[in-house]
């Protein structure tokens, strides 16, 4: 969970592995060997991963898992975290409320996330996934990294939002993401219920789970004004039958799954997918 406002047994996974194509080429001695399996197996062998719970998934290849690895790990090396910012900083996002507690996907948990999209609505190329509460911006750079989905990072603390953006230089400068997939990341200081802020989203994330609840309200009402919107998941439930207005642009969301992802506080922290009751 991040800043959200001012840039602020498990049901079978429906999902299309063809979205996740892995195609640029590694850094390391891996680069010279295509690896266009998918088979978990052969990804851990082929990849030979210190996580190998990124190869848990079949639509990531060992290809895209040991890019994704590699990328993490420069992150870490850097100490770009929301987790490492100043004392100063981090006492001017406590300021900001609740809504500010600093959180994060594991490695695993962000696989689990890109991957766990209901059918009918993978990530794709038509998709853009808005991340509300951004951090540092690691989910949209796996995204661009693991499939050709656009996304929009929306933070509210703004040294986070400053770590996102060197992250993201850095990234692309260090040949840890492609200057295609760079150039599909969009990052913002900005605020989440505000209008045209999620212009555009097919596809949202929000780790709630410590947004009061004016909070949560108000970005119902955000999301009942996106006609493009597909998929929410989030950490703590919405209050759609109090908040969704009659006169909504959105189709009509229902919850359609819950299942646990990987969090930086407990590996199994159930997320809640909403989508589409149908395709419009």
């Amino acid at each position: 969970m991040h800043g959200a406002r001012t840039t602020a047994g498990a049901a079978p996974r429906g999902r299309a592995s063809s979205a996740f194509l892995d195609t640029a080429p590694l850094s390391t001695s891996a680069s010279r060997r295509l690896f266009e399996q998918s088979d978990p197996l052969r990804c851990q062998l082929e990849a030979f991963l210190p996580t190998p719970a990124l190869c848990r998934d079949a639509a990531v290849s060992g290809r895209g898992a040991a890019r994704l690895e590699a990328l993490l790990a420069s992150l870490d090396a850097s100490r770009t975290s929301g987790f490492s910012a100043s004392g100063e900083e981090e006492e001017g996002a406590a300021s900001r409320g609740k809504e500010a507690t600093y959180g994060e996907l594991s490695a695993e948990g962000i696989v689990q996330l890109l991957t766990g999209w209901p059918d009918p609505f993978p990530l794709g190329a038509a998709s853009l996934l808005v991340d509300v509460g951004s951090g540092v911006g690691k989910l949209l750079f796996a995204a661009a990294l693991l499939t050709q989905s656009r996304g929009r990072g929306v933070e509210y603390v703004e040294a986070r939002a400053a770590l996102a953006e060197r992250a993201l230089a850095a990234a692309a400068r260090d040949g840890f993401l492609t200057a295609d997939e760079a150039a599909r990341v969009e990052l913002l200081h900005a605020d989440g219920t505000a209008p045209g802020v999620l212009q555009g989203a097919t596809h949202v994330y929000m780790a709630n789970l410590c947004f009061p609840d004016e909070l949560n309200v108000a970005m119902v009402a955000a999301l009942a004004a996106l006609p493009t919107l597909r998929c929410v998941a989030t950490l703590r439930r919405l209050p759609l039958e109090e908040a969704w207005p009659d006169d909504a642009a959105a189709c009509s969301l229902a919850a359609v799954e819950e299942r646990p992802v990987g969090m930086s506080w407990a590996d199994n922290v159930g997320v809640t997918y909403y989508c589409c009751e149908k395709e419009t």
